[in-house]
């Protein structure tokens, strides 16, 4: 839900789950950190024990 809210009002955001390639992970990461237009990174509770440091994350908010 959040995801398709997030695309309805444009704002650019990336997504990290389960089923994400751990080749991909890394660009995903980059992309939220150093893009200051992407400040929205969904990450699933599927993809836990993948030691994200997320330096750039001034809040986090975890839905249920």
């Amino acid at each position: 839900m959040v995801q398709h809210q997030l695309n309805l009002l444009s704002y650019k955001h990336v997504v990290l789950e389960g089923k994400t390639k751990a080749t991909d992970r890394m660009p995903i990461i980059d992309t939220f950190q150093d893009d200051p237009d992407t400040f929205v990174f969904l990450i699933s509770t599927l993809t836990g024990g993948t030691g994200l440091n997320l330096t750039s994350a001034n809040r986090v908010v975890i839905f249920g």
